[in-house]
Formats: structure tokens, C-alpha cells, sequence
């Protein structure tokens, strides 16, 4: 069979065209997403893109060693993350979604006013002299955290985990501590505490 330079040609062309039309998908196909996409716009401050890929995210979030100490997180949604041995320190991370969250580290001098962290696990996390009034910590584990210090004004600690916390010289005006397992915390020199006091030298609880 004769070779026949018009289909030769039209064949090239169609070849290029492909060729080209791979390269341009390549190019515009968006970047893969994972864990560092998010730890990255953690550390960058970006809540609103690191919220917009979490609707469409399926997977697990756990960060080991991430800080994010200084950091202005407000809004952000953290619900159901993994923070290990993280620093958050000074972190603003008021009015943000924190439910489910575990977290271990350093939460000292932090800002989670009316952030939502119900059923977060916090054990054993630092959180001296940190602002969470207003917060919702309902059924919340602060078992063994270092809580001295710390603004409760108007929190909700609704059948928290409080047992074997520091809650020393901490604020408790207007908090909600209906049903708190506050066995063995220290609530030394704490004030504006509800009436619970009774309840709480039973379960063996410190107090003045």
C-alpha cells in the first residue's frame, strides 16, 4: 500500500493534538491532597482554604510534632483532628470547630473563647492561664490537664471529665458544671464555682 502524505499528515496532526491536549491536562489537573496540603495551610494561617478541602476530605487528620504557637486559627475546623505532641501556645483558635478533637501538647495562654470542643479529648494537655469563656466542653476529657488559671466564665462543662485536673485560681462565673466528674481535681483558691462544692469534697475533690 502506497504511503499517502495527506493521511500522513492528518495523522500528525491528530497525534500533536493529543500530545498538546495531555500536557494541558497535566497542567490544570488540581495538585493531590493530603496531610501536608493541610499542615501547610495550618502553619500559613489559611482557615479558610484549609476549611473549604475539609468538606471533601474523607480521610483521617493526625499531625505529630506540628507548632503552631502565635498562630490566629479563628473559625477553623478541627473537629475529629489528631494533634500529638503539638505547640500550640498562644494559639487563637476562638469560635472554631474543635468537637472530637484529641489533642496532647502544649495549649498554654491559648484563646478558645465560644470555640465549640464538645467531646474533645484534652487529657493531660497544658492549658495554664487560657481563655475558654464561653466555650462548650460538654462531655469534654480534661482529665489530668493543667487547668490553672483559667478563664471558665459562661463555659459549658456539662458532664465533662474534669477528675485529677488543676483548677486552681481559675474562673468558674456563669460556667455549667451540671454532672462534671471532678474527682480529685484541685479547686484550690478557684472562685465564682457554682454550688458544687459538696458534691466535689465527696469524690475527693481539693478545695479552700
Amino acid at each position: 500500500m502506497l504511503f499517502n502524505p495527506k493521511t500522513g499528515a492528518i495523522i500528525g496532526i491528530i497525534a500533536l493534538g493529543l500530545t498538546i491536549g495531555f500536557f494541558v491536562y497535566q497542567e490544570s489537573k488540581p495538585p493531590e491532597v493530603t496531610t501536608q496540603t493541610f499542615a501547610e495551610l495550618l502553619k500559613e494561617g489559611n482557615v479558610k482554604k484549609f476549611n473549604e478541602l475539609r468538606k471533601d476530605w474523607s480521610g483521617k487528620l493526625e499531625f505529630v510534632g506540628i507548632d503552631l504557637s502565635g498562630m490566629d486559627l479563628t473559625g477553623i475546623n478541627l473537629s475529629s483532628v489528631t494533634f500529638t505532641d503539638a505547640n500550640f501556645h498562644r494559639i487563637i483558635l476562638a469560635e472554631s470547630n474543635l468537637e472530637h478533637m484529641t489533642f496532647s501538647g502544649n495549649l498554654e495562654e491559648s484563646d478558645l473563647s465560644d470555640a465549640f470542643l464538645s467531646h474533645a479529648n484534652l487529657s493531660r494537655t497544658f492549658l495554664r492561664d487560657s481563655n475558654l469563656s464561653g466555650a462548650s466542653l460538654a462531655f469534654s476529657n480534661l482529665s489530668n490537664t493543667n487547668l490553672y488559671h483559667v478563664n471558665f466564665s459562661g463555659t459549658i462543662l456539662s458532664k465533662a471529665n474534669l477528675s485529677g485536673a488543676d483548677l486552681r485560681h481559675s474562673n468558674f462565673e456563669g460556667s455549667l458544671l451540671y454532672d462534671a466528674d471532678l474527682t480529685n481535681a484541685d479547686l484550690r483558691h478557684a472562685y465564682n464555682l457554682p454550688i458544687i462544692l459538696d458534691k466535689a469534697k465527696e469524690r475527693g475533690a481539693i478545695v479552700d
